[in-house]
């Protein structure tokens, strides 16, 4: 653990689910939150990519499995929560993995794909109660932004992925979380600087 690190009112030791963690911003989630003194359970479709973060963490003195799962295959799901168990307790979830804007895909699929995956992996997570303290990120690209030629998909995928966001700010409390902390507030700062880009 980072000794300098702020810790955000997370406790060290506790786990955290991070999709998508084999590279770019999930990669970063996940090594960061091991520097926090997190419990890192890396999820990534690529088994290589993904070993190769565990290993970051690791040699930096934090505790990590890998996790390859396709988080749009349930069983997958059910598999890869099973396995990130063996840390213990997993108190937080940042649903990262998601495609990439630069790949052509079909709406209804982007959708399935998109949206989801983030519905399953928080179905998945909250079935047994999600614990107190409890935190769920949902991170949407703002690709859509900038790619003029998929604008119109992008933008819906995105309002998708952040339509989610609603009825996750209620979830956890209905399966029995006290209090459950959650990311996607455009009231945020970040969000609106975002919005003005």
């Amino acid at each position: 653990m980072d000794a300098g690190a702020a810790q955000f009112g997370f406790t060290p030791g506790d786990v955290v689910v991070v999709t998508g963690a084999g590279s770019g911003i999930g990669r970063a989630v996940a090594v960061h939150a091991a520097g926090m003194g997190l419990a890192v359970a890396a999820w990534d479709r690529d088994e290589a990519t993904v070993a190769d973060t565990v290993t970051e963490i690791e040699t930096a003195g934090g505790r990590a499995v890998a996790v390859t799962a396709d988080v749009t295959a349930p069983e997958q799901v059910d598999a890869g929560f099973a396995r990130s168990r063996e840390l213990g307790v997993v108190r937080h979830l940042v649903n990262n993995a998601g495609p990439s804007s630069a790949v052509a895909m079909d709406f209804d699929e982007a959708i399935v794909v998109s949206v989801g995956s983030m519905r399953r992996m928080v179905d998945t997570w909250l079935a047994s109660g999600a614990p107190d303290g409890a935190s769920l990120v949902n991170i949407a690209s703002v690709a859509g932004k900038r790619d003029r030629h998929r604008l119109r998909l992008v933008q819906r995928v995105q309002v998708g992925r952040r339509g989610l966001d609603a009825p996750s700010r209620r979830v956890p409390q209905r399966r029995g979380a006290q209090q459950c902390r959650r990311s996607g507030d455009d009231r945020h700062p970040t969000a609106r600087r975002l919005r003005r880009e």
